[in-house]
């Protein structure tokens, strides 16, 4: 096998090696996205129980919002901002105390019945009651007004004397506000906030009148404190991990392809000596060598010295014959003269590449009358 299909064959399995690495990257990548993406209540999240579509609304009738993963946004809350919380077993009590402070209007998800809210300071009684039809708002609430009706819910509380509750089942309201904080309020039906539910009865009209009393909403959610980025329980998943697994596959498709075509890594060696190289390789090297720096004399004498050894065990001589057998024996095929066949293999200087050119089709012409030749 020729030196130049050893290494078409070589850049082939790189090429497949390669295309596959790629495709692994990114399939992993779609993995972990996809895996990300399914976050309950995500701002960012399209699927169907996802919340970008309730998050699109809201930015535009002109609230930001921002959404929250790590301590040092939770400082730069201040009382006219609002504040969502779609998973409250993710602050500590400290960061809920932090909160508290701000004097936000703070809005607190409640998708279970065994959520201690105990640091939110209500000691209400939480009664889980799966709801999927229609609740009437059933309060003077202005946002539960506006609704009407929400669905479905799922968590509903018991109300303390002063409480302040909307959306009822069995007495048990799924929205409260305590009576000692009317800006803290928990919500007992989040799902109405998602994708799949937004369009259902008054759930955008409850949630964009909640969500947008102000111009700022942190959206506290995949909260992960001041460690949000260094803990190494909970890694962070972004859009732009595809870059690293493809740096990855890059790396591994440069060794692999070093592997390939046998380059080594490393200090050079010496080799023992001699060293065996077919003479059709030296000679090529040499012509590209002399091409690249424009050296016609130099492409000339290969050019011929390739015609002379070529055909001379055709022609009845050894390549090492001396000038005058070479010409004499060329000159009894061909249809030139002696002079001009020594014109052409030894004495014309070649200067330049038009010159080059026309002793290339000489030798070419000559060639065939050798060809043509019964012996």
């Amino acid at each position: 096998m020729g030196q130049k299909a050893k290494n078409r064959n070589g850049l082939i399995i790189f090429s497949i090696i390669f295309a596959i690495l790629i495709g692994l990257a990114a399939l992993a990548n779609m993995m972990l996205i996809e895996h990300d993406n399914k976050r309950p209540l995500a701002p960012n999240s399209t699927t169907k129980t996802g919340a970008e579509a309730l998050a699109t609304i809201l930015k535009t009738h002109g609230v930001q919002v921002i959404h929250t993963t790590q301590e040092k946004q939770l400082k730069k809350i201040t009382a006219e901002a609002t504040v969502l919380v779609t998973n409250p077993d993710e602050l500590s009590t400290d960061e809920i105390t932090l909160i508290l402070k701000s004097k936000a209007e703070i809005i607190v998800i409640v998708n279970n019945d065994t959520i201690d809210l105990y640091d939110w300071e209500i000691y209400n009684q939480l009664v889980e009651i799966p709801t999927p039809n229609k609740i009437a708002a059933q309060c003077d609430e202005q946002g539960a007004q506006s609704a009407k009706y929400i669905t479905p819910a799922k968590v509903f509380f018991d109300l303390e004397d002063g409480d302040t509750g909307c959306f009822l089942k069995n007495k048990y309201p799924t929205w409260l506000t305590p009576a000692d904080n009317p800006k803290l309020h928990f919500f007992g039906a989040g799902e109405t906030f998602m994708n799949q539910n937004l369009t259902k009865a008054g759930n955008a009209a409850f949630a964009l009148h909640q969500l947008g009393k102000h111009k700022q909403l942190f959206w506290i959610e995949q909260y992960r404190g001041k460690d949000a980025y260094t803990n190494p329980e909970t890694p962070r998943i972004d859009g732009m991990l595809w870059l690293y697994f493809l740096f990855v596959a890059l790396m591994l498709s440069g060794l692999w392809y070093s592997v390939v075509v046998w380059r080594r890594f490393g200090k050079l060696v010496a080799e023992p000596l001699p060293v065996i190289v077919p003479a059709g390789e030296t000679d090529l090297g040499r012509a590209k060598l002399y091409s690249r720096s424009n050296d016609y004399t130099h492409l000339a004498t290969i050019l011929r010295a390739e015609f002379i050894s070529k055909f001379a065990n055709k022609i009845g001589i050894r390549a090492n014959s001396s000038k005058t057998e070479i010409i004499g024996a060329i000159t009894q095929i061909s249809r030139k003269s002696e002079t001009e066949i020594a014109n052409l293999l030894y004495d014309q200087a070649i200067n330049n590449k038009k010159e080059l050119y026309i002793l290339e089709q000489e030798l070419k012409n000559i060639e065939k009358d050798i060809s043509y030749d019964p012996r």
